[in-house]
């Protein structure tokens, strides 16, 4: 039998960075990464958003969107993984946690365009959704 190494980080890194989407080695070592990663710690920052990445790539996007809520709540001024949670958010339509994430981030750096431009396009979203049944999105 091949022997894996036990590291999930070196696992998953070689599967997304090396491999392509639908070769079969990375269908068996996302599943192992995450097997090794287990249940993260919260006070875990680097396990989460590897976890999170890691179920990301597995296609689990409430999983991911799960470990990296988890891992903004450990490092709240973290804007990267607080705007690519509000992203994944905006993607699943979860218009008003995204719209909470965004305005934090405007919070945080209120110079940021990006931020500014994705709150445009949530607040555009929740009111396209008002017009069409009346009431407020969910979440």
């Amino acid at each position: 039998t091949e022997v894996l190494p036990t590291d999930a980080e070196i696992l998953y890194r070689y599967a997304t960075e090396r491999l392509p989407a639908d070769d079969p080695l990375r269908g068996e070592l996302l599943p192992r990464a995450n097997e090794l990663l287990g249940a993260v710690l919260a006070s875990n920052f680097k396990g989460l958003i590897l976890k999170a990445n890691n179920l990301l790539a597995l296609g689990d996007r409430a999983g991911g969107i799960r470990q990296l809520d988890a891992a903004v709540v450990s490092e709240p001024y973290n804007e990267s993984n607080r705007f690519r949670l509000a992203q994944l958010l905006l993607y699943e339509c979860e218009l008003l946690a995204a719209k909470k994430h965004v305005e934090q981030l405007l919070l945080i750096n209120a110079k940021a365009a990006p931020y500014a431009e994705l709150l445009k396009k949530v607040n555009e979203l929740i009111e396209l959704e008002r017009s069409r049944h009346g009431s407020g999105p969910s979440s």
